[in-house]
């Protein structure tokens, strides 16, 4: 299972942060993604995905966050990941995927990499 909760911040509201909590596996990994879409179908171009709350993630999972991106990217959008740690952490690490993605400690501290 896996679950969203959302609200806009920074100085126009311009920043959606959503903040996932539950499982991003084989399951719920589509969702996750389609959610994401729909979000920047909406317009949204300056993402947090907050993973305080995520009990796991699966290779599946991680490859949707690859694909975040890249859909991001490609409308002129940025995505930055806060507080992913533990073994999902750890994986990311391995992987390399955190020369690609942009991972913060806080939810804050991603919302200033945008004026970066």
């Amino acid at each position: 299972m896996i679950d969203f909760d959302s609200y806009k911040t920074g100085e126009d509201d311009e920043i959606l942060v959503m903040k996932v909590s539950g499982k991003l596996d084989n399951e719920t990994s589509l969702y996750f993604f389609d959610c994401v879409e729909s979000e920047i179908e909406d317009g949204s171009t300056k993402i947090v995905l907050d993973f305080e709350e995520l009990g796991h993630i699966s290779s599946l999972g991680l490859g949707m966050l690859v694909r975040v991106h890249s859909r991001m990217k490609s409308q002129g959008g940025d995505v930055k990941f806060a507080h992913i740690r533990g073994v999902a952490a750890e994986v990311v690490g391995a992987i390399g995927l955190n020369k690609l993605f942009h991972f913060h400690a806080t939810v804050e501290e991603a919302c200033q990499a945008f004026d970066a």
